[in-house]
C-alpha cells in the first residue's frame, strides 16, 4: 500500500493542486493509494468533510504546529492500524503539479533496493531536488545527469520513503519548516539507508516571496531558528549557520533597505 501525506495550509482541499493528482491517479482509483490529509490551517477552511471521502484520512492539527508535527501525526496514524514497515510513503505539500508518470515509477520503484527516492523537481531552470551537500550547505546539483559521487540530499515534496525507514523514527519537531527534509534525509544517511534517484521530473512553482516587510521578518525569524536546531546537529557546523543567516540578511537589506534587519 502507498500512503499520500498532503499537508495543507490555509486552504480548502478542493483548491490543493497535488490533492486532484492523487485522487485521479491510478494508484489511488485501484486501491492501492490513501491519502492522508493534515489540515496545518490557522482557521476553518471546511477540509473535515475530506474525511467522509472512502480512501482519504482527514487529520486537523487545529492551527498550524509546523510540518514535522503534521507528518508525525500522519506516521502515528498510519502505524496505529498497520505496520508501517510494508507501505511506501509519499510526502507532498499542497500545491505540487504531481504527473501520472510518478505514480507509475513509484509503483515500479517500490520492488528496488532503495529506501528514499527522490523525483527531479525543478522550478523553472533551477533544479530544487534532488540536491547535494557541498560545505555542509544544501545545493543545487549541476544537472540531473551527473550525481555520481556526490552527498545527496532532498527536499520534500514528492520524496517517497520505504515505511521501514519510519519503524524507529519520527521527525524531529524542534524544527518548524526549514530543513525538515535536508535534516530527515541526513538522520538516513547515517542509518545507512540507500538513495534512488526517479526519472520522473516534477515542475512546482516556489515563487513564495513577498514585499511586506513584516511577514518577511517573520518568515526569516522561523529560518533563522529552524537553521540553529539543524546545525548544532552538524559538526563544526554553527560557523556555517552564522554565515547563512548573515547572507540572508545582506539579501533582504538590499530588498527592503531598512537597517533594522541587521538586528534581527
Amino acid at each position: 500500500m502507498f500512503y499520500g501525506i498532503v499537508v495543507l495550509y490555509n486552504k480548502n482541499y478542493n483548491d490543493s493542486q497535488s490533492l486532484s493528482c492523487l485522487l485521479s491517479s491510478r494508484l489511488f482509483a485501484e486501491g492501492k493509494l490513501h491519502v492522508m490529509l493534515v489540515d496545518n490551517s490557522t482557521k476553518d477552511f471546511g477540509n473535515s468533510e475530506a474525511g467522509e471521502k472512502s480512501g482519504i484520512t482527514y487529520i486537523s492539527m487545529d492551527g498550524n504546529k509546523g510540518l514535522p508535527k503534521a507528518y508525525n501525526r500522519a506516521l502515528d496514524e498510519i502505524s496505529k492500524n498497520t505496520d508501517i514497515s510494508g507501505h511506501m510513503i509519499m510526502i507532498f505539500d499542497d500545491d505540487t503539479t504531481i504527473p501520472e508518470a510518478y505514480f507509475t515509477e513509484a509503483e515500479e520503484a517500490a520492488s528496488h533496493d532503495a529506501d528514499l527516492f527522490f523525483p527531479m523537481v525543478q522550478a523553472g531552470e533551477m533544479i530544487m531536488s534532488p540536491c547535494r551537500i557541498q560545505h555542509k550547505i544544501p545545493r543545487p546539483v549541476p544537472d540531473f545527469g551527473n550525481l555520481d559521487g556526490l552527498i545527496l540530499t532532498g527536499i520534500n515534496s514528492s520524496m517517497m520513503i520505504r515505511g521501514s525507514a519510519f519503524k524507529n523514527y519520527r521527525y524531529d519537531e524542534n524544527i518548524f519548516l526549514d530543513y525538515v527534509d535536508h535534516d530527515f534525509v541526513r538522520s538516513m544517511r547515517s542509518e545507512g539507508k540507500k538513495i534512488e534517484v526517479m526519472k520522473t521530473v516534477i515542475k512546482q512553482d516556489f515563487s513564495r516571496e513577498t514585499d511586506n516587510y513584516q511577514a518577511a521578518i517573520h518568515r526569516f525569524k522561523i529560518f533563522k531558528k529552524d537553521l540553529k536546531v539543524y546545525y548544532k546537529k552538524e559538526k563544526g557546523g554553527m560557523p556555517v549557520y552564522h554565515l547563512l543567516i548573515l547572507v540572508r540578511k545582506l539579501r533582504m537589506l538590499k530588498k527592503y533597505k531598512k537597517i533594522s534587519i541587521l538586528a534581527a
